[in-house]
């Protein structure tokens, strides 16, 4: 009987943690068409990227795909891809606007644009549907 209330336990402790997840992306993904709309595509692609992030992680969680704590949205792709759970089309683009991200929150001189934007949001809810 232990066994089959520890499963319970587990179920339920997974249920819950989905449940906040998909409640806190929500209201990310608001807070980044916010940003869209408001034309602050620099803090838009951030935002999103914090998003992309945080959905890799969790996806390398529920498929117990082991990965360190610190490591690169680059790096959670590939270990996601090694592991069979990404395809290598999607890792491609994860890399690419993992890029898009690096140069909206590190390069001064860089411009986004709303397309750039737009484009990021797009991927990072493909990824966070994964979830």
């Amino acid at each position: 009987m232990i066994s089959i209330l520890g499963a319970d336990v587990v179920e339920a402790r997974n249920a819950l943690r989905a449940a906040i997840a998909t409640e806190l992306t929500a209201n990310r993904f608001a807070e980044v068409e916010q940003l869209i709309a408001a034309g602050s595509y620099r803090a838009a692609i951030a935002l999103a990227g914090v998003i992309l992030e945080h959905s890799l992680r969790e996806l390398a969680t529920m498929q117990d795909v082991p990965v360190r704590e610190r490591v690169s949205i680059n790096q959670l792709a590939d270990s996601l891809h090694r592991a069979g759970e990404i395809d290598g089309s999607l890792r491609v683009t994860i890399h690419d606007v993992s890029q898009l991200r690096n140069s909206a929150v590190h390069a001064l001189d860089f411009k986004p644009t709303l397309d750039q934007a737009r484009s990021m949001l797009e991927v990072v809810r493909r990824i966070a549907d994964l979830v």
